[in-house]
């Protein structure tokens, strides 16, 4: 006869295994946040109404303010549009319009599609389209489907095992269960879920921004209201640091309605992004001793005979980073003396931190003193901290108001104070004479090789330059690619057909600018 013994240890073993596999914190954690997600699905509408939303478009008033985009510190940019979004979960269609207006009266429409057989992103201004490779249309459709509460959550309901409690919190007084989601495309989510009502209040995604530290794109939701079987918001709200803040007010949802399958088609028209300029080492030999810095927000550095110049600073600490390698790279032992901020706008000096850390002089506006101090004492990420948080010190900053002429033996670069213009109401240019090349920031805008339609800041710009005399050849722009200097006159065209587009939340199709 066998003994017994092994049997019954195998058998208390795999009750263990059994005990443990139930008690385990991941099981544990996956039911707490099961509950919770429950909660807000039946609040919503129940499993069925919302498991059960085949289409789903929406219409929405835009407002945004800005408040470190206006034409002066402290007084921010109010503009308004509108914002379409259609859902087709039976053919996996899905597709956003957002139309516009920023600062100067330019356009700033965009749209995005993405459907079982391509991805594109549209840029209207311009009239240009670019689409993702393969890998990256899954990730494309996660990303439009954060932007609406109601796909999102169908998508945390799909895939509940990658939702997992986080501790309570309160906002505005109300008890909140908290959430954390992991997005197909590695991106992480908080939702809020109100304990009392159970319907989610708010979203938040974690960034990194020089000016505010360690801090949150905040998405809140309110005002929900009956939609046939479902529970949905019609106001949200998304603040953006330091200081943007979008509101959307809803004024029509459609359930299980046809979608027009124009939402989710483009003209054969568009123009695909131009070839970006060949780089060596990270860099765009612009001329001899000038180079431009790919970074998303351009940066051109002169490398003169005992120093380097650098002609903006870039949009982020990354950014800024990288420009420091490239031209330590291209220029070792040279010591960045000077670094030009165009204008006081949030978004061209939030690079300038590694540069006050290294010691350079800020050139800029007189009104973009206080703005570059306070981001130069602003609190530091916690958990990526930058160069200037780890030896703090002040920044060096030198202004212009007129003109400024930066000059050796080999080199000149010429610094034109333009303001007031509809942009802002001081901002620099840089001029290299020599070289034919006029350098500007937001004055126009040349995204994938094409000038989008200008405002009243372009044309405001094309006559200041005109009145300077400056003569170039190539014009290159901080968000954009260098062109040639006709590009300026075809942005002044497009303008002209922009005119008829009307503003604000009463423009309901994209501008035709053909």
């Amino acid at each position: 006869m066998k003994p017994l013994f092994p049997c019954l240890v195998g058998v208390m073993l795999a009750a263990g295994e059994a005990h443990a596999q139930g008690s385990s914190p991941t099981v544990q954690a996956i039911l707490a946040a099961r509950q919770v997600l429950n909660a807000a699905v039946d609040a919503m509408g129940g499993r069925d109404a919302v498991g059960g939303v085949r289409t789903y478009a929406a219409e929405e008033v835009i407002r945004r303010t800005a408040r470190e985009q206006g034409l002066t510190p402290g007084t921010p940019s109010v503009t308004a549009g509108y914002r379409t979004f259609a859902l087709d979960n039976a053919r996996r269609r899905i597709a956003e319009l957002r139309l516009l207006d920023i600062t100067g009266n330019q356009l700033w429409d965009y749209q995005s599609i993405v459907t079982p057989d391509t991805s594109v992103f549209i840029y209207w201004p311009n009239l240009t389209i670019t689409g993702s490779r393969r890998a990256a249309w899954l990730g494309d459709r996660a990303a439009l489907t954060r932007h609406q509460l109601l796909p999102l959550l169908q998508a945390m309901d799909q895939r509940f095992a990658a939702v997992r409690p986080l501790p309570p919190a309160t906002l505005d007084g109300r008890a909140n269960d908290v959430l954390t989601y992991a997005d197909v495309d590695g991106v992480t989510l908080s939702l809020f879920v109100d304990r009392e009502t159970h319907l989610p209040s708010r979203i938040e995604q974690f960034t990194i921004d020089p000016a505010t530290g360690d801090s949150v794109v905040a998405t809140t939701f309110a005002d929900y209201r009956r939609e046939g079987a479902l529970n949905l918001p019609h106001r949200i709200v998304e603040i953006r640091p330091p200081g943007s803040r979008t509101e959307y007010l809803v004024q029509r949802i459609a359930v299980n309605e046809p979608i027009d399958d124009k939402a989710f088609a483009f003209p054969a028209t568009l123009v695909p992004p131009a070839p970006p300029p060949a780089a060596s080492a990270g860099v765009v030999e612009l001329a001899k001793d000038v180079y431009l810095v790919p970074n998303q927000y351009e940066s051109v550095f002169v490398v003169f005979d005992d120093y380097v110049l650098v002609l903006e600073g870039g949009g982020s600490n990354g950014q800024t980073a990288n420009t420091i390698d490239r031209i330590r790279a291209t220029a070792p032992g040279k010591p960045i003396r000077y670094v030009v901020a165009t204008h006081f706008h949030n978004d061209h000096i939030s690079g300038l931190r590694n540069f006050i850390a290294q010691g350079a002089t800020i050139v800029t506006t007189r009104d973009a003193v206080g703005p570059i101090k306070a981001l130069a004492h602003a609190p530091a990420s916690r958990i990526f901290p930058d160069s200037l948080s780890r030896a703090p010190t002040g920044p060096v900053i030198e202004t212009v108001d007129k003109d400024r002429v930066f000059r050796d033996a080999h080199h000149e670069v010429r610094i034109y104070q333009v303001g007031p213009s509809p942009h802002v109401a001081q901002i620099l240019i840089g001029y290299l004479p020599a070289e034919r090349i006029l350098f500007e920031g937001d004055l126009l805008d040349i995204p994938d090789g094409q000038p989008v339609a200008g405002g009243d800041d372009t044309r405001d710009f094309a006559a200041k330059v005109k009145a300077l005399g400056l003569a170039f050849d190539r014009i290159v722009p901080v968000h954009g690619m260098p062109g040639p200097a006709s590009l300026l006159e075809l942005s002044l065209k497009r303008s002209v057909a922009r005119e008829r587009c009307g503003t604000g939340d009463q423009r309901r199709e994209v501008c035709r600018l053909e």
